[in-house]
């Protein structure tokens, strides 16, 4: 409310000085000083050209208005699009095709293997492989028929999981903590740009990176989750399979990861909501644009963080840690060859003589 009424304010005095200027214009004409028009050829193009100048600032603003409201809308939502998964029925649809499609090939082969345990393995060890699998033939077959139910399964966890987490405490303190800090950022902008054209537009970018980032993540998730899970019978087909199973294993892992990444995401908003809580007893005067900034940040990792993705984060952690360290080490080893270069002391004895003249 208070930006759209800043803004019509800002139109109001552009209309005003326009009226105020034309209205000069048409009482004064040409009559200014040294006859040549001191208001029409000297203040009105420059009154005009800034008029110019503060239209395109205020067309600056709009714009960049839309985009802030568009993501000021992603706090309201974000409980719901964190703890949102694909409709199980629409998944459904697109599984039925590979169900469909490898149910044929698992009961040929089982029809196979169990023509040849019956009339044609003749020795006790090609039996015992045949039965082996036969057996695992059927445990593919039924895993394949019931993925459907497995998907719904793992929705069902993962959903129930992420609202039971986000019930832990009040997440209205972080994402209240998230529209205060990008009210600030956007104040900024909206001052700086009406300062100078481009004054804010660093501010405005880095603000509108990391909430595409976080939205994009978000996004890519759902997508993600609904792709894996549609081919999730495909990956029990190659996990089945020695020569494959190491990418239906990856993909399995893929699957399990996209699919409770949600959880992160709900453990990260009740951590940021937990800070925002505590932070006034421990230190009142931290900007509210710093609070932002670490929490957003922590938000888009805490899930990647948690499913041990960032694993890599470490080590490089402990690179940055050698290479800090690598001119006082340098100087360490330095200091340590000069002293080994120096020669051993010798001690010498001694003999305290008296005069000879004593």
């Amino acid at each position: 409310m208070e930006i759209k009424r800043s803004i019509w304010i800002l139109c109001i005095i552009m209309i005003v000085v326009m009226v105020i200027i034309e209205f000069t214009i048409s009482v004064f004409g040409d009559s200014g000083p040294s006859g040549g028009g001191f208001i029409s050829g000297g203040i009105a193009p420059v009154a005009l050209d800034e008029i110019v100048k503060l239209g395109r600032k205020g067309v600056i603003i709009w714009s960049a208005l839309l985009i802030h409201k568009f993501y000021m809308s992603v706090f309201d939502n974000m409980p719901s699009i964190i703890s949102a998964n694909p409709p199980i029925w629409s998944i459904k649809h697109f599984m039925g095709f590979f169900i469909n499609l490898l149910q044929p090939f698992y009961t040929l082969a089982i029809i196979l293997t169990g023509f040849y345990i019956i009339f044609v393995s003749q020795s006790p060890k090609n039996r015992a492989k045949a039965k082996f699998w036969f057996g695992k033939l059927i445990i593919g077959l039924v895993l394949i028929s019931i993925s459907p139910l497995i998907v719904k399964l793992m929705f069902y966890i993962s959903g129930t999981l992420t609202k039971q987490i986000m019930n832990l405490a009040d997440i209205d303190l972080a994402l209240g903590s998230f529209k205060a800090g990008m009210g600030k950022f956007w104040s900024m902008f909206k001052w700086l740009t009406i300062i100078h054209r481009y004054g804010g537009m660093d501010i405005f970018l880095f603000d509108t990176s990391l909430l595409m980032m976080l939205y994009i993540i978000l996004v890519i998730r759902y997508i993600m989750v609904g792709i894996l899970a549609v081919l999730l019978p495909v990956t029990i087909l190659l996990y089945s399979w020695d020569i494959t199973r190491h990418m239906g294993k990856t993909i399995i892992e893929q699957t399990i990861i996209w699919t409770f990444m949600q959880i992160g995401w709900a453990v990260g908003l009740i951590v940021v909501s937990i800070s925002i809580a505590t932070l006034p007893s421990v230190a009142e005067q931290i900007p509210e644009q710093y609070i932002y900034i670490t929490s957003i940040v922590f938000i888009i990792a805490s899930p990647f963080m948690i499913l041990g993705v960032m694993n890599w984060l470490g080590f490089g952690i402990l690179t940055f840690e050698i290479v800090q360290a690598a001119p006082l080490s340098t100087g360490a080893v330095v200091f340590g060859e000069t002293a080994m270069e120096r020669e051993a002391f010798v001690e010498e004895e001694v003999v305290i003589k008296p005069p000879e003249n004593y």
